[in-house]
């Protein structure tokens, strides 16, 4: 006969952040399942791998956005140029925010990016505001999805 092991009583700080985060996400995916707005956006992006609405809430829930790429080419500090923002999400990407700051790191313009009309995963910067020196100014962008992670990038413009 074999004893069975003993669990360690003491748990690592790294494990109780994943159990507490696992907690709150289970938490998150029941609250989705009762409420009817949630749960039709969730019942709308069920797929082989993610069959139910808490499945996919909970994933949801767990992983951030990836910020993929982030193409300032096109911005030459003048109204009307245009940032793309590629990201994904295991369910979707619900908002990107761009914030425009000068060498100095005084913020200059800030916005929500629109979804390209051509990819799915492609968002747009429209600039609003001009930009007289654009090297060394930098571009912060903010990728959140449906339960609010939000994952956080900023580039550096050396013209």
């Amino acid at each position: 006969m074999v004893n069975k092991p003993k669990p360690h009583k003491t748990k690592t700080e790294r494990q109780e952040e994943v159990r507490t985060k696992f907690r709150a996400g289970a938490g998150y995916a029941k609250a989705c399942k009762t409420n009817p707005k949630a749960a039709a956006y969730y019942e709308a992006r069920l797929t082989r791998k993610f069959r139910s609405i808490y499945a996919i809430a909970m994933a949801d829930y767990l992983k951030a956005p990836i910020i993929l790429s982030v193409d300032t080419t096109e911005y030459k500090g003048q109204v009307g140029n245009k940032i793309y923002i590629h990201a994904i999400d295991d369910v979707g990407v619900t908002q990107v925010i761009v914030k425009i700051s000068d060498a100095a790191g005084v913020l200059v313009e800030q916005g929500i990016a629109t979804l390209s009309e051509e990819n799915v995963h492609l968002h747009e910067y429209l600039a609003t505001v001009p930009l007289a020196d654009v090297n060394f100014a930098s571009v912060r962008v903010e990728v959140k999805d449906r339960p609010q992670n939000m994952t956080v990038e900023t580039y550096t413009i050396v013209a």
